[in-house]
């Protein structure tokens, strides 16, 4: 059998996890909102973010922007996407492999916070594609264990 292409998550992977819990709670504490109230909103909203039918902006409107706050969008926006981090052994992994095997990015997230972590962190340039669920329309699933 013959390797052809090897496809990575960037999220959990290649970085850490875009917007998950952890990241939520994280963000969400620094900036003193109510978990609970902003899950009940992110639960509606996000299927339609990741699916890449609703842009960021009209995700925070829903989830965050809903009432007014002390803080702005764009504070908020940038702790979010300063949740990402490298995993610097895996992209190195990533990139040397990429000179032997095509590579591709296989994820679901939001096309704002995917074409952020994709500038940020040069994934264009070892990556061929993004076969995000932003792009595809449709949300990549994994067998429940």
């Amino acid at each position: 059998m013959t390797i052809r292409a090897v496809f990575w998550d960037i999220g959990g992977v290649l970085l850490t996890n875009g917007w998950d819990r952890e990241q939520r709670a994280d963000v969400l504490s620094r900036f003193g909102l109510d978990l609970t109230e902003f899950t009940e909103r992110h639960k509606l909203a996000v299927p339609e973010l990741e699916l890449g039918r609703m842009t960021l902006d009209e995700y925070l409107s829903q989830t965050v922007f809903h009432a007014p706050r002390d803080f702005t969008r764009e504070a908020f926006r940038a702790a979010m996407e300063a949740e990402s981090r490298p995993h610097d052994d895996a992209l190195a992994i990533a990139r040397d492999l990429s000179g032997r095997y095509r590579t591709y990015a296989l994820n679901n997230e939001g096309h704002d916070l995917n074409e952020c972590r994709i500038r940020t962190y040069a994934l264009h340039e070892f990556l061929l594609a993004f076969f995000s669920s932003c792009y595809l329309g449709v949300m990549i699933r994994t067998p429940i264990k």
